[in-house]
């Protein structure tokens, strides 16, 4: 069996097409911070704040920044919870590395990204996110650890094709 470094993500891309990103669902007092997307993908709904990888990042070191940049917020101690391979039309082919974290310092500033808002957590499948972030909240908010491959079809209707428990002793 070959084994791969899921934090090295040209060991998991599928494609040059996949744009790498790392996201953050960040817990406090049983709330989430999510931010309302103004632009695609999913424009309008609620999602974890963060963004795409810079040259040379790895995948801690983007979502350390993207939290920075997008709420102001200094996050500390990270924990991988799912990699997303997903392939789809025109900005739906991601290599999404999504981590949680209640550890941060700071305080939530102004984003140009949308607007930052806390939810609480046991009320989120009821908002207004997209499918699949509703579909893999249960996996965000368990004990375990996953890589998951997706596909968009052309209306952006979202299918998870494999889903693997992560090993990470």
């Amino acid at each position: 069996m070959k084994m791969i470094n899921i934090m090295d993500p040209e060991t998991v891309r599928r494609g040059p097409q996949q744009v790498k990103a790392a996201i953050c669902y960040i817990f406090d007092k049983g709330k989430a911070l999510m931010i309302k997307r103004i632009k695609e993908p999913f424009t309008g709904c609620l999602v974890a704040p963060g963004g795409k990888f810079e040259a040379g990042e790895t995948p801690v070191q983007c979502v350390k920044r993207e939290i920075k940049e997008e709420t102001g917020l200094d996050i500390k101690k990270t924990s991988l919870k799912i990699v997303t391979s997903e392939l789809g039309p025109k900005n739906y082919n991601w290599l999404l590395y999504i981590f949680t974290c209640d550890d941060f310092d700071g305080d939530v500033r102004v984003s140009d990204e949308g607007e930052l808002v806390w939810v609480e957590v046991d009320k989120l499948k009821y908002m207004n996110m997209c499918d699949i972030d509703k579909r893999l909240l249960s996996y965000v908010l368990d004990k375990g650890k996953y890589f998951m491959k997706l596909r968009y079809d052309d209306d952006k209707n979202c299918s998870i094709e494999d889903v693997q428990v992560l090993d990470c002793k």
